[in-house]
């Protein structure tokens, strides 16, 4: 029994993690965290994780002669060893102070554990925190599918599709129409300028890189602030600003603030 409490705090943890995910699963919203190509996988790790973590629990190893082993280290609790010469030896415990401290220890772990991973909310990644120095070297919109490059169907285009299709030069966008919804990101190159972007993540939120489309858009910042999200439709021409290096950008006919979406990201 005592071998089973001792390994409370560890079963105890480790099951939070093992719920947050499947809350996270159950409530749609695994997505601010992992690719959804990942979803199922995740889910079913996480169902083995939680068996192998109970059974770990109720496993308790026992002695050669068939006793519960009590402290782990296959000998009795100290109550009685014989030194070889005639006198019974001790082992001294842990003193109430020292067990007192590890309890306080493991329920503030839990207790932060618990707070972390099944109270707060699941957040997204800052708007604020992406740069265009980011835009300019970002891998994740380096390479679009051919049927981007031959001309499917231009409605459906996400921000990713489009800052794919800028990348690559040519004049595939030359009078396209766009409709994308994205945050806010001021150009260094021009007030008249911003970025409608979005992040994007290829395996999980620790890669996610931001794409960007360039609009120009002059007195923008009337409409919205840094960070904040937008809907923006229009069309794309030759840019005409010449500090910028990007050969087009999207000219909106509709530039409007909206709340975030539930899923903010691109994959």
């Amino acid at each position: 029994m005592s071998r089973l409490l001792e390994r409370w705090r560890g079963v105890v943890i480790s099951l939070l993690g093992v719920a947050a995910i499947l809350w996270l699963a159950v409530d749609g919203s695994l997505g601010l965290y992992i690719h959804p190509r990942y979803f199922v996988f995740t889910v079913v790790m996480a169902v083995i994780a939680g068996a192998a973590v109970i059974a770990a629990f109720a496993f308790v190893p026992r002695r050669s002669d068939g006793a519960a082993d009590d402290d782990g280290h296959g000998h009795d609790d100290g109550h009685g060893h014989d030194d070889g010469h005639g006198h019974e030896l001790t082992a001294p415990g842990r003193s109430p102070v020292r067990r007192a401290l590890a309890s306080a220890g493991t329920l503030a772990a839990v207790a932060v554990a618990a707070v972390v991973l099944v109270v707060f909310p699941p957040s997204t990644l800052s708007t604020t925190s992406a740069s265009t120095a980011q835009l300019d070297n970002a891998t994740t919109v380096s390479a679009p599918s051919t049927e981007l490059l031959t001309g499917a169907d231009t409605a459906s285009f996400t921000v990713k599709d489009w800052a794919s299709v800028l990348r690559q030069g040519g004049d595939f966008a030359d009078g396209r129409s766009a409709d994308l919804t994205g945050f806010v990101m001021a150009s260094p190159d021009s007030p008249d300028m911003f970025y409608v972007a979005r992040y994007v993540i290829t395996c999980c939120a620790v890669d996610a890189q931001p794409a960007g489309v360039p609009v120009y858009s002059p007195g923008w910042q009337d409409t919205a602030k840094e960070g904040a999200w937008v809907h923006v439709s229009g069309t794309f021409s030759p840019n005409t600003v010449s500090a910028s290096t990007a050969a087009y950008t999207l000219t909106p006919a509709v530039l409007e603030p909206i709340d975030q979406p539930s899923n903010p990201y691109d994959y």
